[in-house]
């Protein structure tokens, strides 16, 4: 019966296993004992392993692209910055005062340092998080390294 229920839903059953679901929660949404979900996963481990590595290529491909666009979009930022700068210069004259535009360069240094951040050139910063009874909690990136 078990066994028979999963094959009768098997598309269900390996996009349950491809997303990461644990086998004992795919077990209790189909009714099934966890037994049979282990035993239909090593039935089909031969067509399983390749979906699942066709899984991650496809995450990871998702990944590099979504950076490749982030890495453009700071690209074009830079780009517009240094237009901004050409056009308009580093120093304003305010009468007789001649006023720095910092603000600019502090925008240029700000969009080169998330490039070199992004592509793992410079460490991240740490990100800190204080909750409202001051408690202190240090989180740590997606790659594990600490925040």
């Amino acid at each position: 019966m078990n066994q028979n229920a999963l094959e009768s839903r098997k598309a269900e059953v390996v996009a349950l296993l491809l997303g990461g679901v644990r086998q004992a929660e795919i077990a209790r949404r189909l009714g099934v004992q966890p037994m049979a979900v282990t035993l239909f996963k090593q039935r089909h481990q031969s067509e399983l392993a390749p979906l699942k590595a066709e899984v991650e290529r496809r995450v990871t491909d998702y990944a590099i692209a979504q950076k490749v666009n982030r890495i453009a979009d700071l690209d074009g930022l830079n780009t517009a910055v240094k237009g901004w700068i050409a056009e308009n210069g580093l120093s304003e004259r305010q009468g007789k005062m001649v006023r720095f535009r910092g603000d600019a360069v502090n925008a240029q240094r700000g969009v080169l340092r998330d490039a070199a951040e992004e592509l793992g050139q410079i460490e991240r910063p740490p990100v800190l998080v204080v909750n409202n009874d001051n408690r202190k909690y240090v989180l740590r990136w997606d790659d594990g390294t600490p925040a």
